[in-house]
């Protein structure tokens, strides 16, 4: 569980921070809006793709949800559901350092003969000079179990800690703009959502740009067969001035299973700080080994 939080983490991060952070002033007579209104609908997807961003970095968030489904339609047949819920908060200003992580993994198993189900959850980061790790257990056949723990370490520890378990979690070399370009990608859509939101999805993506796509499943490589990817539709949410909001992406895995992901961002002010009471938490000598 530990190896398979610390690659959400560094996939987590890495998505949250692949957005470009410049923008460069260009002074016109027609606004932002109305420029966009006059493209085409693939060059509306490509320039929700492509744009730039002057965003606050300083408070960010993101957070993952993954779900994937795997049915056997054999004589044997079973199905089994497996979600993870993760959540990634850094707010690093001159007042205020803060990293907080949490990840929610279900599964559910069910055949002819039974159905069980477990949840771990796992919350766990940096505040006010505590290390802190959260790690709850419950399930069908072993019952509930909860540890609290925290140590004190200074911010500089931490974030070489972190570093080091970046590195040991494996880099993800995840390409600008996910590596989709017009010649990789056959089908283009955009489109107003009813909730004002632009959507921008992209399919029928070549072997190439699908190679690319896989990497963003690896973290989950010990319950999906990667090379079992047939397919995938990559789909970019933002909002009317052209924030990012969300990004998704359905994998299709072959026979009846399939893998969706889903990213949401958030930054500066719309940053949710979350609520961490360490009062009962135990404090050990080292919490890492």
């Amino acid at each position: 569980m530990k190896k398979l939080t610390l690659k959400l983490l560094s996939l987590l991060a890495a998505i949250v921070l692949i957005i470009p952070m410049t923008v460069s002033c260009v002074v016109e007579d027609l606004t932002e809006a109305e420029r966009f209104d006059m493209l085409s609908e693939t060059d509306k997807a490509f320039y929700i793709l492509e744009r730039d961003y002057d965003l606050d970095t300083s408070r960010r968030s993101g957070s993952i949800s993954m779900s994937y489904q795997e049915t056997d339609m054999s004589m044997n047949s079973y199905t089994l559901h497996v979600r993870l819920d993760s959540n990634l908060v850094t707010i690093d200003t001159e007042e205020q350092y803060l990293n907080y992580y949490e990840i929610v993994v279900s599964a559910e198993y069910s055949n002819r003969y039974t159905d069980s189900e477990s949840v771990q959850t796992v919350k766990t980061g940096w505040i006010d000079g505590k290390y802190f790790e959260y790690n709850q257990t419950e399930s069908d056949s072993s019952g509930s179990s909860t540890t609290k723990s925290f140590m004190f370490d200074t911010k500089e520890n931490y974030l070489a800690y972190l570093e080091g378990q970046g590195e040991t979690a494996g880099a993800l070399d995840i390409p600008k703009n996910f590596g989709i370009t017009k010649e990789n990608c056959s089908t283009v859509n955009c489109f107003k959502q009813d909730d004002d939101l632009w959507c921008a999805s992209f399919s029928d993506v070549s072997d190439e740009l699908l190679t690319e796509l896989k990497k963003l499943a690896q973290p989950l490589a010990s319950i999906v067969d990667i090379d079992n990817i047939e397919d995938a539709n990559i789909t970019l949410l933002v909002t009317p001035d052209f924030i990012p909001k969300e990004v998704i992406i359905f994998y299709n895995v072959s026979g009846f299973n399939f893998l969706r992901i889903a990213y949401e961002y958030a930054y500066g002010d719309d940053v949710v700080i979350p609520q961490i009471d360490l009062s009962d938490y135990k404090e050990v000598p080292n919490l890492r080994n």
